[in-house]
């Protein structure tokens, strides 16, 4: 008996493509019955939150935790701190590109390539 579980990616198959996942702004946004104006979905994004759909605002927080307390940080290491996030590179990628994060441009792009605030 095969029992299937939708967990938002792609099933697994011997194709070189990459799951995908659904972006992390995918749930419903609707507050709870009981939740007052505090509680109230904004529209308005943190003018540092990078509009990604592979980066939510917790993935950001990780990255950026990361690199803060490092200063200088591999990017082997950031991919290991996000052991959940389907495409790591991509979401840091995304911050570099949104100018939160920079990386050592000289170096070829592998797992030790320096990446810090700038």
């Amino acid at each position: 008996m095969v029992i299937a579980i939708d967990s938002g990616f792609a099933p697994a198959c011997n194709s070189l493509e990459r799951p995908v996942a659904l972006p992390p702004n995918h749930h419903s946004r609707t507050p709870a019955p009981s939740a007052g104006p505090a509680h109230t979905h904004s529209t308005r994004q943190h003018p540092d939150l990078a509009a990604h759909p592979f980066v939510s605002p917790e993935d950001q927080v990780t990255i950026l935790a990361a690199v803060n307390e490092a200063g200088v940080v591999e990017l082997g290491d950031l991919i290991a701190a996000l052991p959940h996030h389907p495409r790591p590179i991509t979401a840091i990628l995304a911050l570099i590109e949104a100018g939160l994060l920079a990386v050592d441009f000289r170096a070829s792009f592998d797992s030790p390539v320096r990446i810090w605030r700038p």
